[in-house]
């Protein structure tokens, strides 16, 4: 078979540029990319400095008010935390978020920088329960609160006790509260 000489150009034409592409794509740098991924994940920590805060004796339906400040730190290996608190009954008094009674406590609680004064603590919310509760600018928050405190943080914990109206123990009580660390933008 006789291919006419323009049929031949073509053709000619064709497998030219059909190598220069294909040289091209010879000379071409292959790419490719990888999409990296990293979890840094420090352990939320709270450290409360005091492990202990006596009021001493007091009387029935008496207020008493702490008269050093608790440190509390954020000691985590650099993450933002939110704090929360709760209170707890001690052996013979049952914890009360409204107002004290017979066997019958309250306890408030307040981050502020210096000694706060009775009616600080009655700014804000401040009364401790059984409940965990956030430790916002609006509850248990003075001068100071416990939103997004950085690694390193430091706060002072202050306390106001209101006695029972009456008891049927005059042991010591002792009253646990627990601090809790949250991921930063729990509330």
């Amino acid at each position: 078979m006789r291919l006419k000489r323009s049929t031949l150009k073509l053709i000619v034409i064709a497998l030219a540029v059909m190598g220069v592409g294909m040289l091209n794509n010879l000379g071409a740098t292959p790419t490719s990319s990888v999409n990296l991924k990293v979890t840094c994940a420090p352990a939320l920590s709270v450290n409360v400095g005091t492990a202990t805060y006596s009021f001493g004796t007091v009387g029935t339906n008496q207020t008493a008010l702490s008269t050093g400040a608790i440190p509390v730190n954020n000691d985590s290996a650099g993450r933002t935390e939110d704090y929360q608190i709760t209170g707890a009954n001690s052996t013979n008094w049952t914890i009360s978020n409204s107002t004290n009674g017979a066997d019958t406590f309250y306890l408030r609680a307040l981050l502020n920088s210096v000694a706060p004064t009775q009616a600080n603590f009655t700014a804000v919310f401040s009364t401790l329960s059984t409940v965990i509760a956030n430790m916002s600018a609006a509850n248990y928050g003075g001068d100071q609160n416990g939103k997004s405190v950085v690694s390193g943080g430091a706060k002072n914990l202050w306390f106001m006790l209101g006695s029972p109206t009456s008891t049927s123990s005059s042991a010591e009580q002792t009253i646990s509260v627990t601090l809790t660390a949250a991921d930063a933008g729990t509330f």
